[in-house]
């Protein structure tokens, strides 16, 4: 199978799969080889959706004749694989016809000569407000600057960062997806008062977007989040 270059897959369970076969969860990483990756990437292609048998083998294999026993040494790698992480049962097998993969499951692409002039990636706030979820408030961050559409700018999708709530998580993500542009904060009480800490850091040049800076104040204060 002719693989996407510079993309990733993102599964709600914190894993990540990039297209050098690398499956990352936390701080662990695990390599499927390249068949089992094949395989895998098409069934992610269709997650939901039953894929038939031929339609695997002709993706995966080309024009090299190999019977069904290759495919089922494949999908039962990736159930090993996937099983050793702790994420088993999302390959069913469908009886007679084929394969589905059932997890959630979004697909984006690394920042690399992409169609976006620069990106941002929005971590999980943190808060000691027991009344603010901050997954919450981090899907609403990455809606309202998407939803700005601001010229050149690529949000990533809160299924990249919302398991990237520590330091060693946040550095693994920045080192593999490279985004010109984060964002962390959090947000405490003290005697009935709200307190912000937010920095905004350009990867590259260690400086801050005024434009970005703008939304994300105008979204807290509209909120009542100080």
């Amino acid at each position: 199978m002719d693989l996407e270059n510079k993309f990733s897959y993102h599964f709600l369970e914190g894993l990540t799969l990039t297209e050098d076969g690398i499956l990352t969860q936390g701080n662990e990483q695990v390599y499927i080889p390249q068949k089992e990756l094949g395989v895998l990437i098409v069934l992610l292609e269709s997650a939901g959706h039953v894929v038939l048998k031929d339609m695997i083998i002709e993706s995966v294999w080309k024009n090299i004749i190999v019977s069904d026993e290759s495919l089922t040494r494949c999908i039962y790698s990736l159930r090993c694989i996937f099983e050793k992480i702790g994420y088993d049962r999302c390959i069913e097998t469908i009886y007679r016809k084929g394969y589905r993969f059932s997890g959630q499951v979004f697909k984006t692409k690394i920042n690399e000569d992409n169609t976006s002039d620069y990106s941002i990636a929005i971590f999980p706030f943190t808060t000691s407000l027991n009344t603010l979820d901050p997954l919450i408030l981090n899907q609403e961050l990455v809606q309202i600057i998407s939803n700005k559409k601001i010229d050149g700018l690529y949000t990533y999708p809160m299924a990249a960062t919302n398991f990237c709530n520590d330091h060693i998580s946040q550095n693994s993500f920045l080192s593999r997806f490279k985004p010109d542009y984060f964002v962390t904060g959090r947000i405490n009480q003290n005697n009935a008062v709200n307190t912000l800490y937010i920095e905004l850091i350009d990867a590259k040049n260690l400086s801050s977007s005024p434009v970005i800076i703008s939304l994300l104040m105008n979204y807290i204060i509209h909120h009542n989040l100080l």
